[in-house]
Formats: structure tokens, C-alpha cells, sequence
């Protein structure tokens, strides 16, 4: 009877041990993944920064592209427009 109260203690022992390893584990776990969380959400704004930066540098010169275009063309006309009403 000694033998298996013995037995019960030392199950619930391991039991209670298990258990409260597995609470650690949890709470590092829990830790870790909102630490995760937090690299993460890091990450994407700087990511999203980037992008915008990059996208604003790119779309300057597509203004300036569009901007010496549009000169040139209209320079182009009116240079042929002159020519033109030269001849007539």
C-alpha cells in the first residue's frame, strides 16, 4: 500500500514537472513569437519606406523625362510650324 502511495507521489511529482515545463515552454513560446512580431512589423515599415522612397526617386525622373520631352517636341512644332508658314 506504502509502495503504490509512493508510486502516486512520484507520478503527480512528474506530472507537476511536466506540466510546469510545459508553462515555460508556452511563455518562452508566447515570448518569441511577439518578439517575431515586433521584428517583423519592423521590417515591413522599413521595407514600405524604402518602396516609397524608391517609387518617389523613380517617378521624379519620369517628370523630368516627360517635362524635356513635351520641350522638345514642342520645339520641334513650332520649328516645323515656322518653316511652314515661311514657305507660303
Amino acid at each position: 500500500m506504502k509502495v503504490l502511495q509512493a508510486e502516486k507521489k512520484q507520478s503527480k511529482a512528474e506530472s507537476d514537472s511536466a506540466i510546469e515545463r510545459l508553462r515555460t515552454d508556452m511563455e518562452r513560446f508566447r515570448t518569441d513569437m511577439e518578439r517575431n512580431r515586433t521584428d517583423m512589423e519592423r521590417f515591413r515599415t522599413e521595407m514600405l519606406k524604402d518602396v516609397k522612397s524608391t517609387s518617389e526617386a523613380a517617378v521624379t525622373r519620369i517628370m523630368i523625362a516627360m517635362g524635356i520631352s513635351v520641350a522638345f517636341l514642342s520645339g520641334v512644332i513650332g520649328f516645323v510650324g515656322f518653316l511652314l508658314n515661311g514657305n507660303t
